[in-house]
């Protein structure tokens, strides 16, 4: 999700927000709590990037001034100072307008008109893809500099079918393990 916002931000241009600002406030949004009552909350792609889009919405909506955006390693810096209002207030729009497309593109029945809407967020190039790709081609992305996946790079095998439950830890910066 947080990828395919990225490439909306650099694609259409249509706002302007650092990657570590846009990607602590999509975080923020995504709670496992919320699949306890719709299990199916973050179930694909398409569903997760139309439910994290909707609660940015909420959050910037209910937030019309700058909120503090505080960094989550709990070293107590605000990085909303990274920002101003102004693009703020853009980004809020726009996240706005594309929460509806997306939604309006999940729902749409009509194959052609489901293409036509994402193509209203992704640009004409996003298509569908062809039928006779098998699930191994589609996983198959390329990585990143320095990104790591948890099938390639450490071997676990994904199974959709499955239930997971990843715990982490965040130490402050400068705290050295013991």
């Amino acid at each position: 999700v947080l990828r395919l916002l990225k490439y909306v931000r650099d694609s259409k241009k249509t706002f302007d927000v650092k990657s570590c600002l846009l990607t602590i406030l999509v975080g923020q949004r995504v709670e496992g709590a919320k699949t306890v009552t719709d299990e199916k909350y973050y179930a694909d792609l398409p569903t997760a990037l139309v439910h994290i889009l909707e609660d940015l919405d909420r959050y910037l909506q209910a937030n019309p001034s700058l909120p503090p955006i505080w960094d989550p390693a709990g070293t107590g810096q605000n990085f909303s100072e990274r920002w101003d209002q102004d693009k703020y207030a853009t980004f809020r729009t726009k996240i706005h307008d594309y929460a509806g497309k997306v939604r309006e593109a999940l729902d749409e029945q009509d194959k052609a008109k489901s293409l036509a809407a994402w193509q209203a967020v992704f640009g004409t190039g996003f298509k569908a893809p062809p039928a006779t790709e098998s699930k191994a081609a589609l996983t198959a992305v390329a990585a990143a500099p320095g990104e790591q996946f948890i099938d390639r790079t450490k071997q676990i095998p994904i199974r959709l079918t499955e239930r997971v439950r990843l715990v982490g830890r965040v130490r402050p910066v400068g705290v050295l393990r013991a």
